[in-house]
């Protein structure tokens, strides 16, 4: 009962969810969901320091958030052990890819080859030819040669919509 419960509560919030503008996305107009599902597990593999989830655990989750209405999603390369399991289920949904507002971060680049580098791993392993949002995961104390507001291209031609 009380899972019904919760997911007549999940798909109500999804349903009425609001969107705020990115003023500076590389889009104009390109609107960002305030809810979203993060698929980072925090735990290790084997036990400790919260839930693991691997691929098959993010895919079963992105697929329910996606069913039950949401359209933001969450994810990292830093996370390491889910981003291929989001994006099969990126691969498998009847939603739209132009209705997922998908962010995802870099892993900790070291200038802009690494950050390339890390760009197209994300995109193959997402399976899709573009990101939402792209963020540096953790800056640090590191100085990086990036301009600010510029979109990113990868060799290939892909783009992220908004840096």
């Amino acid at each position: 009962m009380l899972l019904i419960l919760y997911t007549c509560f999940v798909a109500a919030v999804c349903a009425s969810v609001p969107s705020v503008p990115l003023h500076n996305a590389a889009v104009p107009g390109t609107m960002m969901p305030v809810i979203g599902l993060g698929v980072g597990a925090y735990g290790l593999q084997g036990g400790g320091n919260g839930e693991y989830w691997d691929d098959d655990v993010a895919e079963a989750a992105v697929g329910k958030w996606l069913a039950l209405g949401g359209r933001r999603l969450d994810t990292s390369l830093k996370y390491y052990n889910d981003i291929v399991g989001v994006g099969r289920a990126l691969s498998a949904t009847t939603v739209p890819r132009s209705e997922i507002f998908v962010t995802s971060k870099v892993d900790d680049p070291f200038g802009y080859d690494t950050t390339m580098q890390h760009f197209a791993t994300i995109l193959q392993s997402l399976n899709t030819s573009y990101v939402d949002l792209l963020l540096i995961h953790w800056p640090g104390p590191i100085a990086y040669n990036f301009t600010a507001g510029s979109a990113i291209t990868c060799p290939d031609g892909d783009r992220g919509k908004s840096t």
